[in-house]
C-alpha cells in the first residue's frame, strides 16, 4: 500500500507541474495583454489630453475644475511622467496600461484564490474584460477609479465575511480616496447597501438558526417534564421511573431526548446538532434561545460595520483635502468643485438625470433582443416538454406490443405521435429555412436553391428518430442545436452585432446583454435559499459595481463594460455551475422542465459574447471616440511619437506640423488650442496657456473669458505671446471672414503646407466633424481660383454662434495674430 501512494504521488507531481506552469502562463498572458496597442495612435483628443494634464500639472496649465476633481489622477499620473521613457507616447502607454495588468491579475487571484472559482473560467473571464477596454488606458482617472474601487470591493467583502475592522476601515480608506480620483466617484459610497444586505442575511441566518435552537431547548424541556413526571412513581417503588430518570439526570436539562428527536440526528447531521448545541448553550437557557430567535445583535453589528467603513471614508477625504487646503487653498478646491457642478448648464449631458437617462435607456433599447430571445427559449421549453410528453405515451403502451392482441389504441398512438411529431420538425425547419439558416449553410448549394427537398429530408430524419423512444432525445436535441445556430444567424442578420471590429458595433448590443443576464443571474443567487452568505455577498456586489460605475458618465452602460474584472469571471463562473449541474425538473401531471434549452441559448450567447469581445479587443484601439484604421506610417521628426504606428493621412500632418514646430523651436513655448485638437499640446511639447481643451462644452465661456483676461495681462507685463495652433476648420473661418479687415494677417498665397494639397480635405473635414460632433459636415466648394477649401454654410453658422471663439478671434485681432503655418489639418498663428 505504501509503494502504491509513492506511486500515485509521483503521478500526480507532473500534473501538478503542468498545472503550475499553465497558471504561470495566464498570469504572464494577463499582465501583458494590455499593452498590446501601445505602439498605436494618433488621438488627437484623449490621449495627449491627459498625458498633457500629466506633464503640465497645476492650475497655470489646467482648467482649475478638471485639476480639482481630478487631484489623485493628475498626482499620479505626474509622477508616471519622471519615470524612464516616460517622455515619449509610448512609454506613456506603457506605464498607464499596466494600471489594466493590475486590474486583471487583481481579478484573477482573487477569484482563484478567495472565491476559489475555475483558474480556467477566471483567466476567459479576466481576458473578456480586458478585451472589452474600449477606454484609453491615458484616461488614468477611469482606470485608476477601477484598482481602488476593485480594491475597496475586496477589503469589503473580506472584512464581512471575516469580521475584521482593519479590513473596513481600508475599504472605506479607498473609497474616501476615489473621490479624488474622480469627484463623481462620490456614489460609490452607495457600496455600504453591501454592508447592511450582509447584516440582514447574518440576522436572518440567526433568527432561523435561533427558532431552531429554541426547537431543542423546547424538546428538552419536554424530557426534562416527562422526567419529572415519572420521579414520584419511583419513589413509590415503581422500577419504569428509575429507568427514566437516570436517562434524565445524563441531560442535565433532558439534552438527551431532545437529541433523539431532531430530525438528521445522525453521523451525517451530528455537525449540525453540534452546532445548534452549541447556540443554546451559549444562548442561556430558554430566555437565550428567544433573544436569538429575536435577532439580538443585529442593530450593534450593522452600526459597527457602518462606523468603521464611515472611519475609514472620513479620514482619507480629511487627510487628502487637508493637504490640498495646504498647497491650494481649500477656497480653490470649492471653486472648482462649484463650477464642477454648475457645468451641467452648459453641457447637459452631464445632468444627473441625463447620465441616469443615458444608463437606462441603453438597457430599456436592448429589452428587443431580451424579449426575442426569450420568445425562442420560451418555445423550446414547450418543444422539449412536448417531447417529454411524447416519451411518456410511447412509453405506456410500448408495454402492449407483447400482446396478443394489443388495442387499437396501442397502435394508432404511436403513429400519431410519429406524424405529430413530423408535422412539429417540419414547421420549425422550415421557420429555419425562412430566416435563411440553410443559405448560410449551404451557399450556392442545390439545398438552398430547392427548399422543399432540404424540408423533405430533414423532416424525415427527425421523424425516424422520434419512431424509438430511445432516439426520441437525439431527435430533438439535433432540432434544437439547429434552432440556436439559427438564432445565431438571425442575430447577424437583425444588426444585433457586426464584425466591425474597429467601431463599437461589435458590442453595441452583446455589451448591455452581457450585463443584464450578470445581475439576472446575480439576483438568482441572492434569492436562493441553499445559496451561501458568501456567495449572496458577492452577488450583490457584483449587481452595485454595474450599476454604479457608469455613474458620472455621459456614454451609457460602456463604462460597465470597461470594468468587469469581477464580473465577467463571475458570470462565467455560474454559467458553468448551471451548465454542470442544472437537469430536468418533473411537474404535475408528468410535464418535464428541461434545462437543455436554456443550457443550448446560454452556451449559444455566451460563445457569442466571447468571440465579439475578443476580436473587438484584439483591433479596437481608441482614436477621437472610434478605432483606429490603417495604422502603417509613423512620424520620424517628432520624440514624443516614436515608433507610433498611425494613418498615413495623420502621419503626414503631424510631420509636416512636427518640421514648423522644429524649425521655429516651439518646444517650450505656451500654447493656445483651438478645434478638438488639445492632444498637440503633449505631442509638440507646449504647455497649454489655460486649458488645452478650451472647446469643450465643460469649460465656460466665463472661465474662459477670465482666462483670456490673466494672460493679457501677464502679456503686457513683459510675457511673450502664446502660439496659437486652430483645426483647420477655424483657419478657414479666418479667411473667409476677411484677413485684412480682422487685422489678423494671412501671408499672401501660402494658404497650405507643401506638399499637402487641400484635395481630399472637404470628405476628412466632414468625417472629422460627424465623429467629434462638432456640427454637421461642411460640404465646403473649392474656391475659385485659389485651390483651397472654404467653409461651409452650416459650419460658418455654428462657429457664429460659438461665444468662446468670438473671444479667441477678438484677441487674435487685438494682438495682431498672422497665420505662419498651415496644412490640411492644422493652422499656426503667431
Amino acid at each position: 500500500m505504501v509503494e502504491m501512494g509513492r506511486g500515485e504521488e509521483k503521478r500526480g507531481l507532473p500534473q501538478a507541474k503542468w498545472g503550475s506552469q499553465l497558471e504561470n502562463l495566464a498570469i504572464v498572458i494577463l499582465a501583458f495583454y494590455p499593452l498590446r496597442h501601445i505602439g498605436w495612435g494618433l488621438d488627437l483628443w484623449d490621449t495627449g489630453y491627459n498625458y498633457a494634464n500629466f506633464q503640465y500639472m497645476g492650475t497655470r496649465h489646467m482648467d482649475p475644475m478638471w485639476f480639482f476633481s481630478t487631484y489623485l489622477t493628475s498626482v499620479v499620473g505626474n509622477l508616471l511622467t519622471k519615470l524612464p521613457q516616460a517622455d515619449t507616447l509610448r512609454g506613456m502607454n506603457l506605464y498607464t496600461g499596466l494600471f489594466a495588468s493590475l486590474l486583471a491579475l487583481t481579478g484573477y487571484f482573487f477569484c482563484t484564490r478567495k472565491l476559489k472559482m475555475p483558474k480556467p473560467v477566471v483567466f476567459l473571464g479576466e481576458m473578456a474584460a480586458l478585451s472589452l477596454c474600449w477606454c484609453p488606458t491615458a484616461s488614468l482617472y477611469n482606470y485608476l477609479t477601477y484598482v481602488l474601487f476593485l480594491f475597496s470591493v475586496i477589503f469589503l467583502y473580506l472584512g464581512l465575511v471575516r469580521d475584521k475592522k482593519g479590513y473596513l476601515v481600508c475599504a472605506g480608506v479607498l473609497l474616501g480616496s476615489n473621490v479624488l480620483v474622480r469627484f463623481s466617484n462620490l456614489p460609490e459610497a452607495a457600496m455600504i447597501v453591501a454592508v447592511w444586505a450582509y447584516d440582514i442575511i447574518l440576522w436572518l441566518e440567526d433568527r432561523k438558526r435561533g427558532n431552531r435552537a429554541e426547537k431543542v431547548w423546547l424538546e428538552g424541556r419536554k424530557g426534562g417534564n416527562r422526567a419529572e413526571k415519572a420521579r414520584p412513581e419511583g419513589r413509590k417503588g415503581g422500577n419504569e421511573a428509575e429507568k427514566v430518570w437516570p436517562e434524565e439526570r445524563k441531560g442535565g436539562t433532558g439534552w438527551t431526548s431532545a437529541e433523539k428527536t431532531l430530525p438528521g440526528n445522525s453521523s451525517s447531521g451530528q455537525a449540525e446538532q453540534d452546532e445548534l448545541r452549541k447556540a443554546v448553550i451559549e444562548s442561556g437557557g430558554e430566555r437565550g434561545a428567544e433573544r436569538g430567535a429575536a435577532g439580538e445583535g443585529f442593530w450593534h453589528r450593522t452600526i459597527r460595520h457602518t462606523l468603521w467603513c464611515l472611519v475609514g471614508y472620513a479620514a482619507a477625504l480629511a487627510f487628502l483635502l487637508s493637504y490640498i487646503h495646504i498647497c491650494y487653498g481649500i477656497q480653490e478646491y470649492a471653486a472648482g468643485i462649484q463650477r464642477l457642478f454648475a457645468m451641467t448648464d452648459r453641457a447637459a449631458d452631464y445632468k444627473p438625470s441625463a447620465m441616469i437617462m443615458g444608463i437606462v435607456g441603453a438597457y430599456v433599447e436592448n429589452l428587443y433582443w431580451v424579449v426575442r430571445i426569450g420568445g425562442i427559449l420560451a418555445g423550446g421549453m414547450v418543444l422539449f416538454a412536448a417531447a417529454g410528453w411524447l416519451e411518456e405515451l410511447l412509453l405506456r403502451f410500448q408495454g402492449q406490443k407483447g400482446d396478443k392482441t394489443p388495442s387499437a389504441a396501442a397502435r394508432a398512438i404511436p403513429v400519431a405521435a410519429r406524424l405529430f411529431w413530423a408535422v412539429i420538425c417540419g414547421a420549425a425547419l422550415w421557420l429555419l429555412y425562412r430566416k435563411g439558416f440553410f443559405s448560410f449553410l449551404f451557399p450556392d448549394r442545390i439545398f438552398a436553391r430547392y427548399p422543399g427537398l432540404v424540408f423533405l429530408v430533414l423532416a424525415a430524419l427527425s421523424g425516424a428518430l422520434a419512431v424509438n423512444v430511445r432516439t426520441l432525445h437525439m431527435g430533438v436535441r439535433v432540432l434544437w442545436a439547429a434552432v440556436c445556430g439559427s438564432m445565431v444567424w438571425w442575430l447577424y442578420q437583425g444588426g444585433f452585432f457586426s464584425f466591425l471590429f474597429y467601431s463599437y458595433d461589435p458590442i453595441w448590443h452583446p455589451g448591455p446583454l452581457f450585463l443584464m443576464l450578470t445581475m439576472l443571474i446575480a439576483a438568482v443567487r441572492i434569492f436562493r435559499r441553499d445559496s451561501p452568505r458568501e456567495e449572496k455577498l458577492i452577488s450583490g456586489m457584483i449587481i452595485l459595481i454595474i450599476l454604479l460605475t457608469p455613474i458620472g458618465s455621459n456614454n451609457g452602460v460602456l463604462p460597465s463594460l470597461n470594468n468587469l474584472f469581477l464580473a465577467a469571471p463571475y458570470t462565467l463562473w455560474e454559467s458553468w455551475r448551471f451548465l454542470r449541474c442544472a437537469g430536468e425538473k418533473r411537474l404535475k401531471r408528468g410535464l418535464v422542465l428541461w434545462a437543455f434549452p436554456a443550457k443550448s441559448i446560454l452556451v449559444s450567447f455566451l460563445v457569442l459574447c466571447l468571440f465579439q469581445f475578443g476580436a473587438f479587443g484584439a483591433i479596437f484601439a481608441f482614436a477621437e471616440a472610434t478605432g483606429i484604421q490603417d495604422a502603417e506610417a509613423t512620424v520620424d521628426n517628432n520624440a514624443v511619437l516614436r515608433n507610433i504606428k498611425m494613418s498615413p493621412q495623420k502621419a503626414e500632418w503631424m510631420t509636416q506640423l512636427s518640421a514648423y514646430a522644429n524649425e521655429n523651436g516651439l518646444q517650450g513655448q505656451e500654447v493656445i488650442l483651438y478645434g478638438w485638437i488639445p492632444a498637440l499640446s503633449y505631442y509638440l511639447q507646449m504647455p497649454s496657456a489655460f486649458n488645452p481643451w478650451s472647446d469643450l462644452d465643460s469649460y465656460s465661456c466665463e472661465a474662459m473669458e477670465e482666462d483670456m483676461e490673466e494672460l493679457e495681462a501677464r502679456i503686457q507685463a513683459g510675457a511673450e505671446k502664446p502660439v496659437i495652433i486652430l483645426e483647420n476648420i477655424y483657419a478657414l473661418y479666418v479667411e473667409a471672414e476677411g484677413a485684412g479687415s480682422s487685422g489678423i494677417q494671412e501671408p499672401a498665397g501660402s494658404g497650405v503646407a507643401e506638399g499637402s494639397g487641400a484635395a481630399g480635405n472637404a470628405d476628412s473635414k466632414s468625417a472629422e466633424n460627424a465623429e467629434s460632433g462638432n456640427g454637421e459636415g461642411a460640404d465646403p466648394e473649392a474656391a475659385e481660383g485659389s485651390g483651397l477649401v472654404t467653409i461651409g454654410v452650416e459650419d460658418r453658422q455654428r462657429l457664429d454662434a460659438d461665444p468662446k471663439w468670438k473671444l479667441l478671434l477678438e484677441y487674435m485681432e487685438a494682438f495682431g495674430y498672422e497665420q505662419t503655418f498651415r496644412n490640411e489639418k492644422f493652422a499656426v498663428y503667431r
